[in-house]
């Protein structure tokens, strides 16, 4: 029971430090009125954490906070990302450009398993 209590603190580690990245971004994001650079850098930051965690498969500390580096910045540029669209476009337009992105993204988490598995299957033929 311990394994399983640990395992569950562990795991909740990345999320809670994207918690807190996520109010302290936005914060910025919002008091500097700057958006682009703030996304730009919270694109950077979640690659370098995915990154750093996949480098060190042997150490599970220095994997938690790669995750964790990871997580503030995708999570983060979510909502940032999210208030970058709707300041581009109002009324009508707003309502039909998310619902665009959104297709968008939800063809790409159909289409990407498929591609994902053809990519596979022709690596282990070749």
């Amino acid at each position: 029971m311990t394994n399983l209590v640990s395992n569950g603190f562990v795991t909740a580690i990345p999320y809670l430090a994207a918690g807190i990245g996520m109010i302290l971004i936005g914060r910025s994001s919002d008091v500097t009125g700057e958006r682009r650079w703030h996304y730009a850098v919270c694109c950077f930051i979640g690659a370098a954490g995915l990154l750093g965690s996949a480098s060190v498969t042997n150490s599970i500390p220095l994997a938690v906070t790669g995750l964790s580096i990871a997580y503030v910045g995708i999570l983060a540029g979510f909502g940032i990302f999210w208030s970058m669209s709707t300041s581009f476009l109002q009324g009508t337009a707003a309502v039909a450009g998310i619902a665009v992105i959104n297709s968008i993204a939800n063809l790409a988490g159909y289409v990407s398993p498929y591609v994902l598995g053809a990519s596979s299957r022709t690596r282990r033929t070749a």
